[in-house]
């Protein structure tokens, strides 16, 4: 703190095991999740059903945190289906009704495979403000279950 306070450091955290750049903290906390996804998810579902006492039958959480893990424009494969139980994507981007509907989503992200500098660099700089942090979504299929 002292440092920063003289001007001889900037705001912001340090990723050591990427680089020596300061990333601004939201910068820092995407790559620290990015880079730990499968804790971060276990602790989040941990948060939502012990802290929050969350009571979602277990296909709908895990449809959510999955949704959530391929929305991300993270590193790794370009492309990516998956495979839910619920209308996730159709309930959070088009505000609809949350149904028991089978249905295949195609996610298309960065392709950038194994190295977090160069992720960090074209979506957290270059395309967050553009929308870049979320991968293209598309519904590929859907059966609704009666």
């Amino acid at each position: 703190m002292d440092k920063i306070l003289k001007n001889e450091r900037h705001w912001g955290i340090v990723v050591p095991e990427l680089s020596s750049i300061n990333w601004s903290v939201d910068e820092a906390t995407a790559i620290k999740v990015g880079m730990n996804y499968d804790d971060f998810e276990k602790q989040m579902k941990s948060f939502l059903v012990n802290d929050l006492g969350l009571e979602w039958e277990d296909a709908m959480l895990k449809d959510v945190l999955q949704y959530q893990k391929q929305r991300m424009n993270y590193v790794g494969a370009e492309r990516i289906v998956g495979d839910y139980k619920y209308n996730i994507h159709e309930f959070i981007e088009e505000d609809g009704l949350l149904k028991n509907r089978e249905n295949q989503i195609e996610f298309i992200r960065c392709g950038i495979q194994d190295n977090y500098f160069e992720w960090a660099k074209k979506i957290l700089w270059f395309s967050r403000r553009t929308g870049g942090y979320k991968s293209i979504a598309k519904e590929l299929k859907q059966e609704l279950i009666v």
